[in-house]
């Protein structure tokens, strides 16, 4: 089955990559910033979460538990940001070094980039 090819301007292309790269870096340093809180808001609940389980020792409950659960369960701890940006990067430097001033694309890579 042959793909249907769009025929695209190199400078509409290198605009609208430019565009997703530092949209992708935006919500990265977005994501940067609220680090710090979403980490803090984890290491609350797990003290909180060790506090109730030591109260609960100390009364000498038995831990509601049965044989799919465990007794002591944590909130999941937020991951740290990551963001890699070499997939635009080595786009924009391609189209850069390109000759012509349009080129064939697949429909599918048409939608990807400019829709």
């Amino acid at each position: 089955m042959m793909k249907t090819k769009i025929k695209v301007s190199v400078p509409e292309l290198i605009a609208a990559i430019e565009a997703r790269r530092s949209e992708a870096e935006r919500a990265y340093n977005a994501a940067v910033e609220e680090y710090p809180s979403a980490l803090a808001e984890w290491q609350t609940e797990a003290v909180k979460t060790l506090a109730d389980w030591g109260a609960a020792v100390a009364r000498m409950e038995q831990p509601r538990t049965d044989r799919y659960t465990t007794a002591l369960t944590f909130p999941a701890r937020p991951s740290e940001p990551r963001v890699d940006l070499s997939g635009y990067d080595r786009d924009l430097a391609t189209l850069r070094i390109a000759a012509d001033a349009s080129l064939l694309i697949s429909a599918e890579d048409y939608g990807r980039y400019l829709k």
